[in-house]
């Protein structure tokens, strides 16, 4: 697996204590803060629509949606998040639950601009890493995920 980062962001159990003592606000496109941001992912929906339109009825557009074991891997890195896996369980658990609360809102915020399709990533991470664990680290947090994408094709 190739992994592209320099450095990870949690280095240590303090690292991810400070990242979890963040306060987490959804995504709000009305901030003054973050109509920059706003922009640019309607830039992307463009594209998404363009390629949607395109594609047709012979194939499906979808957009990545990072699971909560993505978010576990990707500040940790493989090796740390392993140990954690491992070492710390509860503290895991409590970074899937914030990683949860991040996908469904983005999610929801997906939905919103007509976006349907998406394929989750990261509990790839999981079945390869800590197989064991899949069915306690992956399967609740991802059924969550799944069950607010609706089910039928909305246009």
């Amino acid at each position: 697996m190739q992994d592209w980062t320099v450095e990870h962001f949690a280095k240590s159990l303090d690292d991810i204590e400070r990242f979890l003592s963040i306060p987490y606000e959804p995504y709000d496109v009305t901030s003054d803060v973050e109509r920059d941001f706003a922009y640019e992912i309607e830039g992307d929906l463009e594209t998404y629509k363009g390629l949607e339109a395109k594609v047709g009825d012979n194939g499906l557009v979808y957009i990545l949606i990072p699971d909560s074991a993505f978010l576990l891997f990707f500040l940790c890195g493989v090796e740390f998040a392993v140990k954690l896996c491992y070492r710390n369980l509860g503290l895991v658990e409590e970074l899937l639950r914030a990683g949860l609360e991040r996908a469904l809102d983005y999610v929801e915020h997906l939905l919103s601009l007509g976006v349907y399709y998406f394929m989750v990533i990261g509990p790839e991470y999981v079945g390869v890493f800590v197989p064991h664990l899949f069915d306690k680290i992956v399967v609740p947090y991802e059924r969550k995920v799944i069950s607010a994408i609706p089910r039928k094709r909305h246009r």
